[in-house]
């Protein structure tokens, strides 16, 4: 709980400091839809190893300045366990499927806004749900994007480099901004 409320207050005081902002920094087009793809996820534990095999995307995202965005990130992950890399529980070797619905808000600091091209990192966190077996595993993550690249105005094609519940390493695909 008080790692959330952390998160929160941060989240909170990047939306105030760029409200500060919003004047000097106005774009042209502050609002932007995208959708994307991503996956190629493989994680290692004590009870053997997952692998998501295919995430899509969606993204809806607001920057009040040139240096700060918000996004509400939403994301469909299908993932499976695998006996090659270990029995999900013991006794256990048959591969198992799961899929996971994620949502999580967004924060990104834009460090470079060249004509068309934009360069950024953000944080984010989020819940999570998921289907295994019937059984629905309600969570809590985040989202790390050390770095992303953005390329066009209206229309534009981007990428991301990232860990976290969404994606892990990368995310691409296209947008528009209006």
């Amino acid at each position: 709980m008080r790692k959330t409320l952390c998160i929160l207050s941060l989240i909170t005081g990047i939306l105030f400091a760029s409200i500060n902002m919003m004047a000097q920094n106005k774009v042209d087009n502050p609002f932007e839809i995208n959708i994307s793809g991503g996956g190629a996820q493989y994680m290692l534990g004590f009870d053997g190893g997952a692998r998501t095999t295919f995430s899509a995307m969606a993204e809806i995202k607001y920057t009040p300045s040139k240096w700060v965005s918000i996004g509400l990130l939403g994301g469909l992950h299908d993932s499976s366990r695998s006996a090659s890399l270990g029995p999900v529980q013991k006794g256990e070797s048959e591969p198992k499927t799961s899929y996971h619905c994620n949502l999580m808000l967004m924060v990104y600091g834009n460090w470079v806004t060249k004509n068309n091209l934009r360069l950024y990192s953000g944080v984010g966190y989020g819940t999570m749900g998921g289907y295994v077996k019937g059984d629905g595993h309600p969570s809590h993550g985040f989202q790390f994007t050390p770095v992303g690249v953005s390329y066009g105005n209206s229309i534009f094609g981007f990428a991301e480099l990232g860990m976290g519940w969404m994606f892990c390493p990368v995310r691409a695909g296209i947008g528009i901004r209006f």
